[in-house]
């Protein structure tokens, strides 16, 4: 779902419209004498030529009917033109229109190509001033020609929506001059999954041009698509296409950055990650921004599909056999194209991406794993791990998918627990009740031995999800205040899924950390970050770019939502719970579970996904 989309009503003047009328109530028109002979103002301005047919007509209309009549026509039109048009027309009697018909010859059509041409009504007693003399349009043939219905898989509104990555079926047009070039037709109208009426300019046709002359350098063409969440219209294009407009050649591109270009293989086109760029005419004076992060852009023209290679994995825990092997027990689901699928356990540290490649490439032994239950050996290693699925296809990489989870062998965790104290949400609770108020309640709190200042709550939501009546919550949730005045935590999940996806949060600070450092933004956006205070964290209110007054990020799978709205947040550590008012609510007469988001959810705490300013890069 989209956030935050404005609606506005308007109120007419009607009142002052029928009011209107007094001492003028017996005007009446003024009259023409003659036939009064005219164009009507509704005719196209362009007239699409056919390779299928040879002539088109072009009404002629007239008021008095009463008797035969003859009108002289005046033509011009270019010198060559493939058109043929009579000098006059005849109307039979009481016929009150009439038609001119234009003869041409359809394999003289020379597409792309159009002319233009006026038809005057030559005789100029014959005419009325309430219609138009002369008709003045074009005519030809596009270059673009129908193909037949492809699919389209987007990943560019990610960068400022919380929206998954939909596929949807669009008439995809072929250019009939210039072979490998192709364009969607609203592929961003009624197509597209997240739109709703009003999202989108029906007025007219918007088009997604893609060249693939070379289908190995593919790019995508800067492409108004006519869509608008109130932030003005969404227009996308490649990198390559961006730097062709600063006045580089094609060639100087291939050359210097291959890597911005995208491949038709197969039947479908794809973009490289963060190859393509996005923009939004009312946001950031209409800035470009980095896009398809997810690198899931792809286009599969008719007859094609886009494959699915999708991988969701989960750590569902520890299994020693009788031999004393450990290993990681998780749960795996593959998209239907996914066959030949790899796992391994690593270091929390470790790149996944990189350690996907190197699977690939054979430098890293990985277990063959499919969709279900998979048991991967852990080694010798301990501490915070990670499972890396991937998904290999052509020799490449097309998926990764990640599950993290900690395995100390036996000995002692990093953690030491400093008892019980209060945790107050205002990230998950407000959005599934009626009141959206927040929730406070008793937590065991842990410090890292390693990291003073390092703190986490755990099993964080285990309260909500009990009251709620659901299995889970049994994620702890880390919260870094090494820096007293630095306070922040990034998005990590709390092990609730309602219906919605996977429930995660993250405040303000912890998006932008997860991107540019702690130090870089510390330095330049302080305020930002949350405190803590005589025993007790909290986070500031931020205000978004369209006046929300917000603390973090709710997400439910990849949709992001307003969190700490009530500016509410607050965990109370053991040592001042007895000093400050924390007294936990009772939780289960107080709240009902909501399989779904209710109204107050939906119109109040939708969000931009990372905030339009937590994009990766802005381009002058």
């Amino acid at each position: 779902m989209k956030i935050n989309k404005i609606y506005f009503s308007f109120m007419a003047m009607l009142a002052m419209m029928l009011t209107a009328c007094s001492s003028d109530d017996d005007y009446r028109w003024a009259s023409v004498s003659g036939t009064e002979v005219y164009f009507s103002n509704t005719l196209e301005s362009t007239v699409e030529l056919s390779a299928d047919a040879n002539s088109f007509n072009v009404p002629l209309n007239r008021i008095d009917a009463s008797e035969e009549l003859t009108v002289n026509l005046n033509v011009t039109q270019e010198e060559g033109s493939i058109l043929s048009i009579p000098t006059s027309v005849t109307f039979a009697k009481g016929e009150k229109e009439t038609t001119i018909t234009v003869n041409y010859e359809p394999t003289a059509i020379v597409y792309g190509n159009y002319e233009e041409l006026s038809i005057q009504i030559a005789d100029e007693k014959l005419t009325t001033p309430y219609g138009a003399a002369t008709y003045t349009f074009k005519a030809g043939a596009t270059a673009w020609m129908d193909w037949g219905m492809g699919f389209y898989r987007e990943d560019c509104m990610t960068t400022f929506f919380g929206v998954d990555n939909p596929i949807g079926e669009v008439m995809i047009q072929r250019n009939v001059i210039e072979e490998g070039k192709y364009r969607m037709v609203n592929a961003y109208g009624e197509a597209y999954a997240y739109n709703e009426p009003g999202d989108w300019d029906d007025s007219q046709d918007y088009y997604i041009t893609i060249d693939a002359t070379d289908p190995n350098y593919v790019y995508v063409e800067k492409s108004n698509t006519g869509m608008d969440w109130s932030y003005g219209e969404v227009s996308i294009q490649s990198m390559v296409s961006f730097y062709l407009g600063k006045g580089n050649t094609l060639e100087a591109i291939k050359n210097e950055h291959p890597e911005y270009f995208g491949t038709l293989k197969d039947g479908v086109i794809t973009m490289p990650a963060e190859s393509m760029l996005i923009s939004m005419a009312d946001h950031k004076e209409g800035g470009w921004f980095v896009s398809n992060a997810n690198g899931l852009f792809a286009v599969a023209l008719p007859g094609s599909v886009i494959a699915d290679y999708s991988a969701e994995v989960s750590y569902n825990g520890i299994y020693t056999n009788a031999a004393g092997e450990v290993f990681a027990i998780g749960n795996l689901t593959l998209g239907n194209d996914a066959n030949t699928v790899k796992a391994v356990v690593v270091e929390n540290d470790d790149d996944a991406d990189e350690v996907a490649t190197a699977i690939a490439a054979g430098e890293i032994e990985a277990i063959d794993v499919n969709s279900g239950n998979i048991a991967l050996p852990i080694g010798d290693l301990t501490g915070e791990l990670q499972i890396v699925v991937a998904v290999i296809a052509d020799n490449a990489v097309q998926t990764v998918a990640t599950a993290k989870f900690e395995y100390y062998g036996g000995g002692a965790e990093p953690w030491t627990s400093l008892g019980t104290g209060y945790y107050t949400d205002d990230f998950v609770v407000p959005l599934y009740t009626e009141e959206g108020a927040p929730y406070t309640y008793e937590v065991e709190i842990q410090e890292s031995t390693d990291v003073p200042g390092l703190y986490r709550i755990v099993n964080a939501y285990a309260p909500v999800a009990n009251a709620f009546g659901e299995a889970g919550g049994n994620e702890n949730i880390t919260i870094h205040a090494e820096d007293a005045t630095g306070v922040y935590f990034i998005n990590q999940p709390v092990g609730l899924d309602f219906g919605d996806g996977e429930i995660s949060i993250e405040s303000e600070a912890g998006g932008y950390v997860a991107q540019y450092g702690f130090d870089m933004v510390k330095n330049q956006l302080p305020e930002v970050f949350g405190t803590l205070q005589n025993g007790v964290v909290t986070l500031p209110m931020v205000t978004s770019q369209n006046g929300v007054n917000y603390q973090g990020v709710t997400y439910l799978g990849t949709n992001g939502y307003y969190g700490g709205m009530n500016g509410a947040f607050k965990l109370v550590l053991p040592n001042a719970a007895n000093s400050v008012k924390a007294k936990a609510k009772s939780m289960a007469t107080a709240t009902k579970f909501e399989q779904r988001l209710k109204s107050h959810a939906v119109t109040n705490h939708r969000m931009i996904n990372k905030m339009a300013t937590k994009t990766t890069q802005v381009l002058r």
